[in-house]
């Protein structure tokens, strides 16, 4: 198996997001994640896509959110959230989403000098941040509390879903050491409520190879929340489960294949989306002949993958490395971020794909290793 890349502080994150449709992936690398607009008040315009970049000049520098045209791929930056005139400065923001209201939606895992994870909201008029709230859990015996945020997702209602992780101090070994909880926050006054706790999924026997530990979050058209989870020492061992969007009653969609196109490398499911038709979308970072990764098309009925694109396949300039973060256009045109991909200029900067969902073609909509703002 291909290995997943060493998390380093001083490692590149990416994530794209455009207004209203957010989706973030959790790899402990680079980061790259999309979203497209659909509601936006200026300055910006409905359909933009919005990049966080996690790492433009490296662990001491700032976190920038580019604003990339739909139609030109150029890219402007529209915020940096280590300014201070501005909020809270962001240490480890790795999630970014758009509200009804066209203000931005990040989460970060550093708040503070205890590290505590946080939501804050940012406004896109005046780019003020505003911390809506920090996940300080800590279970009653205080060997559990929560260490990072990992995705979110904004309902039709304005709720906002935040995952989120969980450290367990697990001597002698009583289960995984690593989990989830999937919040649902009040965008009003902030106040978290727990809707699954994933740790309940583990069962009494760790051999089971559980997965506990939240990847991706999207939401179906129906408003039913969608989530990618994996197992706490395995990042090929994945499940998808849809969520009861009431009391958050987990229901298993599909165990992913190790080998659903018989490909050497298993897929490693970063990101989701949910079309109309209510079919998932997952792209895959690691999968493929050569690793390049693919994007799967998922039927939730009956749990099949069908590849809908192989990044590893078709002419150079068409190629892909390392897609990680996926977001639907309204037009059901998909984009796809790649933390490496960058023709040609070759600079392995990344660069945003935009995919037919019919044909699975790809074309390139902005490279981020040429033009103005190179990361």
């Amino acid at each position: 198996m291909k290995p997943l890349p060493k998390y380093s502080p001083n490692t590149k994150s990416y994530k794209l997001s455009g207004v209203l449709r957010f989706k973030f992936i959790l790899i402990v690398v680079s980061l790259f994640q999309i979203a497209v607009a659909d509601i936006a008040p200026a300055p910006i315009t409905t359909g933009d896509v919005l990049v966080l970049d996690i790492g433009i000049g490296g662990d001491v520098g700032p976190e920038i959110v580019f604003r990339v045209d739909p139609i030109t791929g150029s890219r402007t930056i529209f915020r940096n959230l280590r300014d201070l005139d501005t909020g809270d400065r962001l240490r480890e923001t790795n999630g970014i989403a758009v509200e009804r209201s066209g203000n931005i939606l990040l989460i970060d895992s550093r708040f503070g000098s205890d590290d505590v994870p946080a939501l804050y909201r940012l406004d896109t008029a005046t780019g003020n941040r505003t911390r809506l709230t920090v996940f300080n859990f800590v279970s009653p015996d205080g060997k559990r509390r929560a260490y990072r945020t990992i995705d979110l997702a904004v309902e039709e209602s304005g709720s906002v879903l935040v995952l989120v992780g969980t450290l367990m101090d697990t001597r002698p070994f009583e289960g995984p050491s690593i989990s989830s909880i999937l919040y649902r926050v009040d965008p009003v006054s902030g106040e978290p409520t727990p809707l699954t706790d994933f740790a309940e999924l583990s069962g009494p026997d760790p051999q089971a190879h559980p997965t506990t530990v939240g990847v991706a979050v999207a939401l179906a058209p129906s408003g039913t929340p969608v989530v990618v989870l994996r197992n706490p020492q395995r990042n090929d061992i994945q499940s998808l489960y849809r969520l009861n969007p009431s009391d958050g009653s987990p229901t298993l969609i599909t165990t992913v294949p190790t080998d659903p196109d018989s490909s050497p490398y298993p897929p490693v499911i970063s990101d989701i989306e949910v079309e109309t038709s209510g079919a998932i979308l997952a792209v895959a970072s690691q999968a493929g002949p050569n690793g390049n990764g693919k994007l799967y098309r998922i039927n939730q009925r009956t749990g099949a993958f069908t590849v809908l694109t192989d990044f590893g396949a078709g002419p150079f300039e068409t190629l892909g490395f390392d897609p990680v973060d996926i977001a639907l256009e309204a037009s059901g045109n998909i984009l796809v971020a790649d933390m490496q991909a960058s023709v040609p200029s070759f600079n392995e900067q990344g660069s945003v794909w935009r995919i037919d969902p019919r044909s699975g073609a790809r074309s390139v909509l902005s490279d981020f290793g040429q033009g103005a703002y190179q990361v």
